[in-house]
């Protein structure tokens, strides 16, 4: 019998209220960025680019129209085409995969670490074929991917290294190792989220940051001077705005997350369950969780489901199949038993309502509500 107090319905990210936090400052800077009249790339965008990629540790940032259009571009960019292999998570968002299978490309499924939900590295290697053109890790939930290994094994192979990092700016990592080119998406629930979509695409090469400059406006080089098969993948300057202001304040909004997860932690760590890891070290590298998602693996998610929807607070799967079960994969003839942990953790993971703005007594409410089930 559930002992939760009643409490207002929760709020899964609180849009609202963090919108109003920095209300005053963002629509100045929309009034202002309206009033300059640069609507498509321009100066916001610029120094958007510069900061970023300051704060990444990358020579160079292109803003870009969303996560997906930043790895559709990194894959045009490093000449992924029909017939290559590109190895990639079992686990996690279609983007990716999704990109791959539109340039005609094979996404070679490898299973992942159930207690980091990330590929694992130690399959890697064997799932290397003269086929294989790049690497591209899912760092999932707000934990930087495993660079170093990834990074020795891509370099031993001559391979492209590429992080699809939508979940994971700046999540901090300490050691070597580092991806040729890291994507991003400020989708409006991630954790430096515009007001629609948008993202960002971060390299260190010279020639590999023109390629990509290009190709993100119809591979055009000069006015109507047009070098390669490209796409409109530019931002725009309003959502440029947004997170230039956001950005200042983003550093703050990690901590808040932080806190809330370790409250997390201590209320649910008495149930047994398997819960996101705070840090992972190895020998080479520190990874640090900034807590995109909360998700816990539970025996009987859909209860659990059932009981928090009766209290009124919401939850989320995060995700409900395997890669290999989606319908535009299925040509590919992958089973169950290549990714034992994939199909179990789409079975059981679930993630909990986690914003700055949940109280100490919500966090109680929904842990509560775990520990009845």
């Amino acid at each position: 019998m559930c002992a939760c107090l009643s409490l207002k319905p929760l709020d899964f990210y609180n849009l609202k209220t963090l919108h109003q936090e920095h209300a005053l400052e963002i629509e100045e800077a929309l009034l202002q960025g309206a009033r300059g009249a640069q609507y498509i790339l321009g100066q916001e965008v610029q120094h958007l680019e510069q900061d970023l990629a300051k704060r990444a540790g990358f020579a160079f940032c292109l803003g870009t129209s969303s996560g997906t259009s930043s790895l559709l571009l990194a894959f045009l960019a490093c000449g992924i085409t029909r017939g290559d292999e590109v190895i990639t998570p079992a686990f996690g968002f279609i983007a990716a995969v999704e990109m791959l299978l539109l340039l005609g490309a094979k996404p070679v499924l490898v299973d992942i670490n159930p207690a980091t939900y990330q590929m694992d590295s130690l399959l890697v290697e064997h799932a290397i074929t003269p086929r294989t053109k790049a690497i591209v890790p899912l760092s999932l939930f707000g934990l930087a991917s495993d660079r170093h290994a990834l990074g020795q094994i891509a370099k031993a192979h001559n391979l492209f290294l590429i992080e699809d990092g939508a979940q994971s700016f700046l999540a901090p990592y300490e050691g070597s190792g580092k991806p040729d080119i890291f994507t991003t998406s400020f989708f409006p629930t991630k954790p430096l989220g515009c007001y629609g979509d948008g993202g960002a695409i971060f390299c260190d090469d010279g020639d590999l940051y023109d390629k990509l400059k290009a190709l993100r406006v119809h591979g055009q080089k000069g006015k109507y001077n047009h070098c390669y098969l490209g796409l409109n993948a530019r931002l725009d300057a309003m959502q440029a705005c947004i997170l230039r202001v956001k950005l200042k304040y983003y550093a703050n909004h990690l901590k808040a997350l932080h806190a809330q997860a370790q409250i997390y932690h201590q209320l649910l760590e008495p149930l047994g369950l398997q819960l996101p890891l705070d840090r992972i070290d190895s020998d080479h590298s520190t990874r640090f969780n900034i807590y995109a998602q909360y998700p816990i693996l539970h025996p009987k998610r859909a209860k659990l489901i059932a009981k928090l929807t009766q209290e009124h607070i919401p939850s989320a799967i995060h995700y409900p199949k395997p890669l290999h079960h989606q319908a535009p994969l299925k040509h590919l003839d992958y089973a169950d038993r290549h990714f034992p942990n994939a199909l179990r953790v789409s079975q059981e993971i679930l993630s909990l309502p986690l914003n700055p703005y949940l109280t100490h007594l919500e966090l109680k409410q929904v842990a509560q509500v775990v520990a009845d089930v």
